[in-house]
């Protein structure tokens, strides 16, 4: 009987955590791939929009570390692989991992690079994390090292392979899913039983 409780317990644990982890999708009229909502980045929950042109036009100017959402490599980095585990999957509003053509500023059906930039390098280049998201490979989207090499007046809406990713705080706390709700009051009603035995 503990074994079946725990094994229970465990599966209901597991359910909450997939049902709250889950970014928000937005889609739009073409069923490209424009953004995201509540990604969930150590701890807390952030808004991402991918965003064509030039880094000037898209960052204030991006010529000061503080036009930019993330500050250092390392929450950039985190920032990129949230993208990877929670935004960049195939499902059913669209197989955005393996069409790279779906996500919003890129044309090739091959690959999509998604920049985010944290920090001004030298005068006029930007320091970004970037993701390449391929069709074909294992794991089909890899994160980059910091890298030092947009120009922060080159133009990504010209380009078919690159956009970038903005980033903001989340505009909406998620509530959790009804899953959730149920999963948590069966979890007390095991318990409670598991007691009285």
């Amino acid at each position: 009987m503990k074994f079946k409780f725990m094994n229970m317990v465990l599966t209901t644990v597991l359910l909450i955590l997939t049902s709250v982890a889950n970014a928000g999708l937005i889609i739009n009229t073409d069923g490209k791939l424009t953004g995201a909502t509540d990604i969930l980045i150590q701890g807390e929950f952030y808004d991402v929009s991918f965003v064509d042109g030039t880094c000037e036009n898209i960052f204030t100017g991006c010529d000061e570390n503080i036009d930019f959402f993330w500050k250092t490599s390392t929450s950039a980095l985190s920032a990129s692989q949230a993208l990877v585990e929670q935004v960049l999957n195939d499902g059913p509003l669209g197989n955005f991992d393996t069409s790279p053509e779906l996500i919003f500023g890129c044309e090739n059906e091959v690959l999509c690079q998604l920049s985010t930039p944290y920090n001004i390098k030298v005068i006029d280049f930007v320091e970004v994390s970037w993701i390449n998201n391929f069709h074909d490979s294992t794991p089909l989207s890899f994160i980059s090292e910091p890298w030092n090499g947009w120009s922060k007046d080159m133009d990504f809406s010209a380009d078919v392979l690159r956009v970038y990713a903005k980033w903001s705080n989340a505009t909406s706390v998620p509530e959790p899913s009804t899953l959730a709700i149920f999963s948590l009051g069966m979890i007390g009603l095991a318990s409670r039983r598991f007691k009285k035995q």
